[in-house]
């Protein structure tokens, strides 16, 4: 189930690069830079979240 939250996620953040990246134009590297990083931030706290958590609703039920 985690996996699968996971998997989602990368596929939304995937679609979210493929629809703004073409939209920042060529000139504009220092945004590009920043929205790198933004939505590399975001994806990594969004992968501790859901990890984090599955992992405390499990240490709950035992």
């Amino acid at each position: 189930m985690k996996v699968g939250f996971m998997l989602g996620t990368l596929v939304l953040v995937a679609l979210m690069f493929l629809h703004e990246w073409p939209r920042i134009r060529q000139a504009q590297k220092k945004e590009k830079v920043v929205f790198l990083v933004l939505l590399s931030l975001g994806t990594i706290l969004a992968m501790v979240l859901i990890w984090e958590a599955r992992s405390s609703r499990a240490d709950a039920d035992d």
